[in-house]
């Protein structure tokens, strides 16, 4: 029985609480109906972001932005190209 929703929210995950495990063994029996409850979760490892200077930041921020639209462009115009 779980009396709380609360232990699922960020502040209370932990290396050493099994919170995470608790959740990911949960929705993971509900997922299969089941056929998976056999196998739990052994470890779950975290890898924090590095962190990143501001102009690194920036160049990954301005890439996102400009670099997706301009592949559907891309794309967009070869389509119409092959089409005519």
């Amino acid at each position: 029985m779980i009396p709380s929703s609360r232990f699922v929210l960020e502040k209370y995950f932990s290396k050493n609480s099994g919170n995470l495990e608790l959740v990911l063994n949960i929705v993971n029996d509900f997922a299969s109906s089941g056929a998976l409850s056999g196998i739990r979760q052994r470890q779950i490892s975290f890898y924090p972001l590095p962190d990143l200077n501001d102009q690194m930041k920036d160049l990954f921020k301005y890439s996102n932005i400009f670099l997706l639209p301009l592949v559907f462009v891309i794309y967009g115009a070869v389509r119409l190209i092959k089409r005519k």
